[in-house]
């Protein structure tokens, strides 16, 4: 009895003891390209072409009589039964009995999951276990260029095959409610392909159908890290939209658990305590000084974080205020809350390469501010005058959408700058229970 593994690391066995060591690489070469062909006629010149193609047609012919001679010999004094005929000058044939091949056995049962649509647990694993390996694993003929591509391509056939079998696998413990076999399954194509992103996508998928949302965070990060370290990328559009969903969805449940709406939809006393909104106005320079040194008195603290925008003159572009914000809001992630500093860069970086509606980008920055940061919001625009119409109306938003947090707005108006928007934006907050107006001459 002989055996051949072509899957993984190449070996010849005979009667269970390991003579891989007594072939040359041509000899492995030529037999296991004979064997794995599934033939048993072969084309002499292109035997000799393919193993000796910078050899003159003699030295070629010559090398591959002696090649078949040392194979014959090897298989002669082990007494197995494999045979290699010349004849003629052009065919060589092959007969063999008793003989082997982990590649064949694995082709057979990957026949039956393709053509047969036989995706049953027993057959999935079956060929999940006899796959030990890629095709000829680390085997390489330095001067035999086709040789070397035919095992590549082979290689990647075969390993296609292997991905579909363990992703179908996967699925199948998935249905059954074993999710931590069906990640141990796909992690082995991990091994395999560290940077495949669709198995990454199906591990954090299912890591979230089995309610562990926090090790389906993890897996993203992980992978964008990968991603940025090896190929300078980031994810997915696909899995980024999936990762948001999570993050979503992980703030839908943190408001069931933490926030009981009120019975009455009036806005009441307790309510209106948390939001403040103050529009200091003034024509004169000196007051609008003294307003600037007033709300500076103030620091930041874990408890109550200032927000501060439009310091320095200069009209803004269109969302430039909601990234000052953003950027303002980064040092309460580095310094009071580093343990949601990942999720918080995750997300920005989506808000700011975002090319969706204001609605998108409202509401998550909105999420960030009411449901990320655990403290008051104390946001103070310094030149309101110069505050971009989008960021103008993210504030708006920001006001009315808050819900556990309390917020508290300060803004400085230089009365000369007053439009009609601007007396229309005054105008609604007016109706406000937590607004306030100081004008001063």
């Amino acid at each position: 009895m002989i055996e051949f593994k072509f899957l993984g690391t190449y070996k010849i066995i005979s009667n269970d003891v390991d003579i891989t060591h007594k072939f040359s690489l041509k000899d492995k070469g030529l037999i296991c390209y004979i064997l794995a062909n599934n033939q048993y006629i072969f084309n002499r010149d292109m035997l000799a072409n393919m193993f000796w193609d910078n050899y003159k047609r003699e030295s070629a012919y010559s090398n591959l009589r002696y090649t078949i001679w040392h194979l014959r010999k090897i298989f002669h004094e082990h007494e197995n039964d494999i045979i290699i005929h010349s004849r003629g000058k052009n065919v060589i044939e092959i007969e063999e009995k008793n003989v082997h091949i982990d590649l064949r056995e694995w082709q057979r049962l990957t026949e039956t999951y393709r053509i047969e649509k036989n995706t049953s647990l027993d057959i999935l694993m079956e060929i999940s276990n006899t796959y030990e390996g890629d095709f000829l694993k680390d085997f390489y003929i330095y001067d035999n260029l086709e040789f070397n591509d035919w095992v590549f391509n082979m290689k990647e056939k075969l390993q296609r095959l292997y991905f579909e079998v363990q992703m179908d696998l996967a699925k199948v413990y998935s249905d059954n409610n074993q999710i931590r076999e069906s990640i141990n399954q796909l992690n082995k194509l991990i091994k395999i392909d560290p940077l495949n992103e669709s198995v990454y996508y199906a591990i954090i998928k299912f890591q979230y159908q089995s309610g562990n949302k926090v090790a389906a965070v993890n897996t993203y990060r992980k992978l964008k890290l990968l991603l940025r370290k090896e190929l300078n990328i980031s994810p997915s559009d696909k899995i980024q939209e999936f990762y948001h969903h999570i993050l979503k969805d992980e703030f839908k449940e943190e408001v069931e658990n933490t926030y009981i709406p009120e019975k009455n939809t009036k806005k009441t006393s307790k309510e209106s305590k948390k939001k403040k909104i103050t529009f200091f106005i003034s024509a004169d320079s000196i007051c609008l000084k003294k307003f600037h040194q007033e709300i500076a008195k103030q620091t930041k603290t874990d408890k109550e974080y200032h927000i501060d925008i439009c310091q320095s003159p200069g009209k803004r572009i269109n969302y430039e205020g909601i990234f000052e914000i953003l950027d303002e809001v980064q040092e309460y992630f580095e310094n009071y809350d580093t343990s949601r500093k990942l999720e918080y860069d995750d997300l920005v970086s989506s808000v700011k390469s975002s090319s969706t509606i204001d609605y998108y980008l409202f509401n998550n920055v909105t999420q960030i501010l009411d449901v990320y940061m655990k403290t008051d919001i104390i946001i103070r625009i310094w030149n309101f005058h110069f505050l971009d119409s989008k960021s103008t109306d993210f504030i708006s938003f920001l006001y009315r959408n808050m819900k556990f947090n309390k917020i508290n707005i300060k803004i400085i108006v230089e009365e000369k700058w007053i439009n009609e928007k601007m007396n229309f934006f005054i105008e609604s907050f007016s109706r406000e229970i937590g607004f306030n107006q100081i004008n001063t001459i």
